[in-house]
């Protein structure tokens, strides 16, 4: 099983979009980590049910109509085909996406 004793040893950054890193694929989830640069986002999009943990930085994100600042240490939960985007607030934001559907697009 892949071990990542350090998220910062894996995570990546581009200036031309999200990071967007593969940790883990089976045929119940999908593991991403994903690093967005200062000004960056993901946009809104429907998904499968996810949780999202926020490793470093702080942004914003928007689950259907609501909006939460999010920052280490946060946690998220968006259900199924729920409407979701997060964008960073002026530095590098790093989060974990455990998604329920491994076969869901990731966006890069």
């Amino acid at each position: 099983m892949p071990n990542w004793p350090n998220y910062e040893d894996a995570v990546a950054f581009s200036p031309e979009g999200p990071g967007v890193q593969l940790l883990h694929i089976d045929d119940k989830m999908k593991v991403l980590l994903v690093g967005l640069e200062p000004g960056q986002s993901l946009p809104p999009h429907e998904g499968p049910g996810a949780s999202f943990s926020f490793l470093s930085g702080s942004g914003t994100m928007v689950i259907g109509d609501e909006e939460i600042e999010v920052f280490a240490g946060s946690l998220a939960v968006v259900p199924q085909g729920a409407n979701r985007s997060i964008r960073t607030d002026g530095e590098r934001l790093v989060f974990m996406g455990t998604l329920s559907d491994p076969n869901a697009t990731h966006h890069k």
